[in-house]
């Protein structure tokens, strides 16, 4: 047997694409904030690849700009992203989240953490879903310094739905129950 085989698929595609990290519903998996089994490995990279396969796995590499390339750590031998960055990532590129975002958020986060990563992210689109989502799970957060960072024009919380207007965050949320 070849020293692959003893490995992980979510440890060798941070060691095939570098630099990179686990993140998205793979991070989510792995950490343990999500119990849905992705169907394949994502990881977040400052470069482009086209999706390839490893140990019979698929391997999904999302590019991020550099700004957004930061938040992760050695957890045994793969390289994922802290729990507060993965949510970030997902808010960031939602079609990369499994819809495992908001039960993600149930978990045991850094309420600090998460805004400054946001801020730090760059994205403005990250920052509203982001807001509105710590409103929904009432956690204490720098509301303010989150609204000044967030987007100017409407988003949409989840690509796919439209719905209610949130006009704090300037996003369409797909619960009519949480209008303004």
């Amino acid at each position: 047997a070849s020293v692959a085989d003893e490995w992980d698929v979510r440890e060798l595609a941070t060691r095939v694409v570098e630099p990179s990290y686990v993140s998205f519903l793979s991070g989510l998996h792995m950490r343990g904030m999500s119990a849905q089994v992705p169907k394949e490995t994502t990881i977040a990279s400052t470069v482009s690849r086209r999706p390839f396969v490893l140990q019979g796995s698929r391997v999904r590499c999302v590019r991020l700009r550099r700004r957004m390339f930061f938040g992760y750590e050695r957890v045994g031998r793969s390289i994922v992203g802290e729990p507060e960055k993965l949510i970030v990532d997902c808010l960031a590129f939602p079609a990369y989240s499994g819809g495992e975002t908001a039960n993600a958020m149930k978990s045991k986060l850094d309420a600090k953490k998460l805004v400054d990563y946001a801020i730090r992210g760059g994205s403005a689109a990250a920052c509203s879903r982001l807001g509105y989502m710590m409103e929904r799970n009432d956690m204490d957060f720098d509301r303010e310094r989150l609204i000044a960072h967030s987007s100017k024009s409407y988003v949409r919380l989840d690509p796919i739905k439209s719905g209610a207007r949130i006009k704090t965050w300037h996003l369409f949320a797909g619960d009519e129950n949480h209008a303004d």
